[in-house]
């Protein structure tokens, strides 16, 4: 019989569980937890066996059984002690139900208001159908919700401070929020204390923006509401043409009751970022505008911006793009400078950006200190984090740097708990993942998230194994580490080819099925659902263990796809590559420098699954180099706002001196 660790139900996959104490040191051997385990488990012979004095013990049946006889007790009427009269309805409760589970009824009967002494006590503002739904919850925990009764019940459960059933009916609305009515729902929320649904309408306006604003629910909501709305940064509008001509429509809705707001509404709308035509052929000609003397006032200080860029600092105009600008992919490689190259300072070791639909570069500011092995990953909201790797002077780094999109420079956060190289970094929505690595010559099994809200690193359940120069993907909320070189206690190393799944609202490691090749500083990605690892080294040879000089490097590519949970091979690189870059942008994987045995590589490759081969590209990076990371950034291109510098790869020197790709 199967254990429900093993059962297919809790187990899809049937995955081998790997649920270790988290050990800190990361001198505990974890393969040895199961022996330990079955080490201390109890004898058969109860004689020989000490008893402790006393126990504790939580019972959840008890939970259960509480609430059907609290709703036996309601349902009969015994034991009540207090009426509630609502409308012509009258209920028989108990005060202590009603004051354990709603602040409202607490305070009603412990503060000394008169209700506390009377036994009839009426409600209002809830009628009675409502309240004996809210009475069936409070003592039974069960409620119907249906779209007849959610709004009522979400008024009354907020009266009552009931907070968990307000979010409950929250949830339920905004399963229902569309464009025609997500404002409703927004300002619905909002005034009724429902986090999940304001929050979750908020952002369905904010994404689908150019929609919403055709809808009659926005042109009749008030000029607060309005003013809340354009005023964000997190619209996800590719132009600021579509926010001034929302605020004009909803401005002649009603012009005699709206023209006063004109210069109110206006000023959350971003001029400078549109087109100086479009301001003198579309803005100027609106006569809601130029007769606001505030709003002229503001349309020189625009036309004073695109003209006087010395003086763009004193005008104090929001120049900030909004979330939907930012549509244009570039791979931003942390950092292409050869570590052989001891000239120059840090400064001088800059993060390259490449933009290869449009074939452009562009440099952002150099890190504090150069870096090589980081963890490089895009998290939610567009946003850069660079973390660990080895320094300049050969020590590893625990630092953590994101990139602010919008002023162009680094910030550094709260630092990792253990330094890190040669490691995994991924991403969810919530959070980063560090995932084991090598710290100044000791390989690790831990694991550590960082809270991108809270700003906080925690230590979670380790890997089964030490293990360094692994390759790490997130896939479906799931993180996923493949091969790497992995150490065992007598600190004996070896490459592998397992593949271990970790479930985050688990915490736990699973083993998943092991690829066909043992593999180390191997390229991994996510593509059409599926996982490609490819390149990597095969063999432990002496001059690795001793110079960290690859050999028996791979082309070969591994295609992993969890949900029908097979591997098979797909397209071999070009040439033997390992410690390269690699992303998936546009649906296409790209795969940048590299190194062989012997030889570093400046091309870029790119697969297109639809023409199933490798192509070659005539651009190439400013250097010869591996072992740098890389992630998939979207940039703005608004010329007037421009904080990055794009160049045509024409224009770039180590393209105008026509440097080639060798080996290929």
């Amino acid at each position: 019989m199967a254990s429900p660790e093993n059962d297919p139900q809790n187990n899809p996959g049937n995955w081998e569980e790997h649920n270790f104490a988290v050990n800190n040191s990361d001198t505990t051997d974890p393969t040895s937890t199961g022996q330990q385990q079955q080490q201390q488990q109890p004898s058969d012979n109860h004689d020989t066996q000490p008893y402790d004095d006393s126990y504790t013990i939580q019972d959840s049946r008890l939970s259960t059984e509480l609430h059907k006889g609290l709703g036996k007790l309601y349902s009969s009427g015994l034991l009540t002690d207090v009426v509630l009269k609502v409308g012509k309805e009258r209920f028989s409760c108990h005060r202590n139900v009603l004051a354990s589970v709603s602040p409202y009824f607490f305070a009603m009967f412990t503060n000394g208001l008169a209700e506390s002494h009377q036994r009839e006590v009426e409600i209002t503002g809830i009628d009675a159908g409502t309240m004996k739904k809210i009475l069936s919850y409070i003592y039974t925990t069960e409620v119907e919700i249906t779209e007849d009764n959610v709004e009522r019940l979400l008024v009354a459960a907020n009266m009552l401070q009931l907070t968990m059933l307000v979010e409950d009916c929250g949830n339920f609305m905004f399963e229902r929020v569309s464009n025609s009515n997500c404002i409703g729902m927004w300002i619905f929320g909002d005034t009724h204390n429902s986090s999940m649904l304001r929050d979750g309408a908020r952002q369905w306006i904010n994404f689908n923006f150019d929609t919403v604003r055709k809808e009659e629910e926005f042109l009749h909501m008030d000029q607060e509401r309005l003013m809340d709305i354009i005023f964000s940064d997190m619209l996800e509008v590719e132009r600021e043409e579509i926010v001034f001509e929302a605020a004009m429509s909803w401005l002649k809705y009603d012009v005699p009751q709206r023209k006063q707001y004109t210069a109110d509404v206006l000023k959350y709308v971003r001029l400078v970022l549109l087109p100086p035509d479009y301001l003198f052929d579309r803005v100027e000609k609106e006569e809601l505008v130029m007769s606001s003397p505030e709003c002229v006032q503001y349309l020189d200080r625009v036309k004073q911006f695109h003209i006087l860029k010395d003086r763009r600092n004193k005008l104090n105009l929001n120049t900030i793009p909004r979330l939907g600008m930012f549509n244009t992919d570039a791979i931003v490689c942390v950092d292409l400078k050869p570590r052989e190259n001891t000239e120059g300072g840090d400064n001088q070791h800059v993060v390259d950006c490449y933009n290869p639909l449009d074939k452009k570069w562009a440099c952002l500011p150099p890190l504090p200190k150069s870096v090589m092995f980081p963890g490089v990953v895009t998290a939610v909201i567009n946003t850069l984090y660079v973390a660990g790797g080895t320094l300049k002077n050969e020590t590893v780094s625990n630092d953590l740097y994101r990139y602010d999109i919008l002023k162009n420079e680094w910030v550094q956060e709260p630092s990792m708990l253990h330094p890190r190289t040669q490691f995994g970094l991924v991403a969810s929505c919530t959070h980063l993942y560090a995932i084991g690595g090598d710290s100044n010559g000791t390989s690790l099994s831990s694991v550590e998230a960082y809270h991108l809200v809270k700003k906080e690193w925690q230590e979670l359940c380790p890997l089964p194994r030490k293990m360094r120069c692994h390759s790490t993907v997130m896939f479906n909320g799931v993180i996923y580490v493949l091969g790497g070189e992995v150490e065992n206690v007598l600190m004996q190393r070896t490459l592998s080819n397992r593949v271990y799944k970790y479930l985050p609202n688990l915490d736990r490691w699973f083993e998943d099925l092991p690829m066909q090749i043992p593999r180390a500083l191997a390229m991994a990605t996510v593509l059409d659902n599926a996982i490609y690892i490819m390149g990597g080294f095969a063999e432990l040879t002496q001059n690795w263990l001793s110079f960290s000089d690859p050999e028996h490097v791979l082309s070969a590519t591994e295609v992993f796809r969890p949900q029908e949970n097979y591997w098979s091979f797909g397209p071999h690189l070009p040439k033997e590559i390992c410690a390269a870059g690699i992303v998936t942008l546009k649906n296409k994987i790209f795969v940048l420098g590299g190194e062989g045995e012997g030889d570093f590589w400046n091309h870029i490759l790119m697969y297109d699954p639809e023409l199933a081969y490798w192509t070659v590209l005539p651009d190439v990076l400013p250097e010869y180099v591996s072992s740098f990371g890389c992630a998939v950034v979207k940039f703005h291109n608004l010329a007037m706002i421009e904080e990055v510098k794009w160049y045509r790869s024409e224009e770039m020197p180590w393209m105008s001196q026509n440097q080639r790709v060798v080996g290929l």
